[in-house]
């Protein structure tokens, strides 16, 4: 009998997104045990999804959680899931229809259980047009990333044959697309102090988590970003939110020396230079303003430092 599956997806406010994610759930080749729906909007979730998992067999739960916390709402699926493997999921996200099957292949494969979690790759939908090869470039040159711990617990242990060319060791995995042992997700959790729409919080749990848990990234399993869904409003205050996190995630789960730091102000100048040039060059106000509050924030933080330094005795 094939391992089960407990799908977490929070939400907020996006019903059509949400919509179009459920569906390619209830789609799967091979169904999951169980949806759990985590929703912190103004808006409750349409309330036919629930026939929709019903005729196909899925149970349906859609949990109330009132703070809107990324991290909050992914602590609260994780407490409830039931099934052998648990899929982190994001309701602007689609499933390809052989994902949980291929995915319940892998920990199948394992049969010592030696790999805790396994993570997907998320890519944009529709064609990977010039726009999308351009962005990923550029990310990539402009320090996206770079940035890691030198401790992971999954780089020293020996894995199973079959799945040596199938998982590697990752930077960090999507929030949207790591899946856990129940064991693993009944005791791990997400850092809430990281609170609302939050950026790197899936990194945090992944360095964290990685230095005890043996994590992989499976490449060859996707996961497709619904290009429909939208953006957050407040593009200033993601940005902000970016240096933030980043700064919080750098001090807790790092190893902080000099070279982590040199590598952290890369990666915010240029995210910060990247987003400027390809809000101007394509006229996108959200890229823009995103800019303009990673700027304002690391102004912020200097002088602050500036203040510090000069009260003190």
């Amino acid at each position: 009998m094939a391992m089960s599956v407990s799908v977490v997806l929070p939400t907020r406010d996006r019903p059509a997104a949400l919509g179009r994610a459920v569906q390619s759930i209830l789609d799967q080749a091979l169904a999951p045990l169980e949806l759990i729906v985590i929703d912190n909007g103004t808006q409750p979730p349409p309330a036919e999804l629930a026939a929709l998992a019903g005729r196909v067999g899925v149970e349906f739960r859609c949990l109330r959680h009132d703070e809107p916390s990324t991290t909050a709402t992914r602590n609260a699926g994780l407490a409830q899931a039931r099934g052998d493997i648990v899929l982190l999921f994001d309701d602007d996200q689609i499933l390809p229809p052989d994902f949980l099957q291929r995915l319940v292949g892998l920990y199948e494969q394992d049969a010592a259980g030696v790999v805790d979690g396994i993570g997907g790759l998320c890519r944009q939908g529709g064609p990977a047009g010039l726009g999308a090869r351009l962005w990923s470039a550029a990310s990539r040159l402009a320090g996206e990333c770079r940035w890691q711990p030198r401790v992971q617990a999954a780089r020293y242990i020996p894995l199973p044959s079959p799945l040596r060319r199938q998982l590697t060791l990752p930077r960090w995995i999507s929030g949207g697309a790591i899946s856990l042992r129940r064991e693993v997700a009944a005791v791990e959790r997400f850092d809430e102090t990281m609170t609302g729409y939050a950026y790197s919080e899936d990194r945090e749990f992944c360095f964290r988590v990685g230095r005890r848990r043996r994590l992989f990234l499976a490449a060859g399993l996707e996961i497709i970003h619904d290009n429909a869904a939208s953006l957050p409003a407040e593009s200033a205050a993601c940005g902000r939110r970016y240096v933030r996190n980043s700064l919080h995630v750098a001090a807790k789960a790092m190893d902080r020396g000099a070279g982590t730091w040199l590598l952290v102000m890369y990666d915010f100048l240029g995210t910060m230079l990247l987003h400027a040039l390809w809000g101007a060059a394509r006229g996108q106000r959200w890229h823009l303003g995103f800019a303009r509050g990673m700027a304002g924030e690391m102004l912020d933080r200097a002088a602050w430092a500036v203040r510090d330094m000069w009260g003190r005795p």
